[in-house]
């Protein structure tokens, strides 16, 4: 199990407790593909990849940790809806489970099925769909890149080093798009910068778009690192 005690001075540690506990709740009797390692390895994975990457906001961390149980959990399959309901049985704040759980949806791959529930999460169905929703919802683009360099490693350290370059390789849309997003908060950010230079204004915004500039940095400097570790030529 992930040990958040020392990230506790950045996190929300409270709050990221009920969540890994809910989570391995979720994901308890559910196994990965080799049906025999916990699922709950993944989205683990996947958040340590975020801290070190050294983002620590928690509608994220929270996002991550679900990311897949609208596809894994026979009981709450493709219905965001009754996720939602379960989670405010222990979380007090509706906004944060709702903003969790849509983008939980927008992440979930539905496999040709649809619900009423589900119907409205649907445009997120391919890559170049899910990279236009993160224009609204940057917080997708950013789990997803966490989630596709998990997978990688996990394929990479399970000595299936062909796959882990394969799928490494699939997921060009994803880094270019991840340039992309870095790219234009980086515009925005010396915008902003100028703005409030001229006005001597403090402008809120500066603060927002410098975060996800900074994440996608991180992110990318994280894929870098894998891409070594997996070319590699053995000796």
């Amino acid at each position: 199990m992930l040990n958040f005690n020392e990230y506790k001075d950045k996190i929300d540690f409270e709050l990221m407790s009920k969540i890994q506990e809910l989570a391995n709740t979720l994901y308890e009797n559910i196994k990965r593909k080799d049906n025999i390692t916990p699922y709950i390895v993944h989205p683990e994975a996947v958040i340590k990849l975020l801290l070190d990457a050294e983002i620590y906001n928690t509608e994220i961390l929270s996002t991550a940790y679900l990311h897949d149980v609208l596809e894994e959990n026979s009981e709450f399959k493709y219905n965001p809806n009754k996720l939602k309901q379960y989670l405010n049985l222990f979380i007090e704040d509706e906004i944060f489970v709702t903003n969790v759980v849509d983008k939980v949806a927008y992440l979930t791959f539905y496999e040709d099925f649809y619900s009423n529930e589900s119907k409205p999460y649907m445009k997120a169905f391919n890559m170049y769909e899910l990279i236009n929703v993160a224009k609204t919802y940057p917080d997708i683009l950013v789990i997803k890149l966490a989630d596709r360099l998990a997978n990688i490693l996990d394929f990479y350290n399970h000595g299936d080093k062909f796959y882990a370059k394969k799928y490494f390789t699939r997921g060009e849309i994803l880094f270019g798009a991840a340039y992309t997003f870095e790219s234009d908060f980086n515009d925005q950010y010396q915008l902003l910068l100028e703005t409030e230079n001229k006005t001597n204004k403090v402008n809120e915004s500066i603060k927002h778009v410098f975060t996800y500039m900074w994440y996608f940095h991180n992110l990318l400097v994280k894929m870098k690192e894998i891409k070594t570790i997996i070319s590699k030529k053995e000796k």
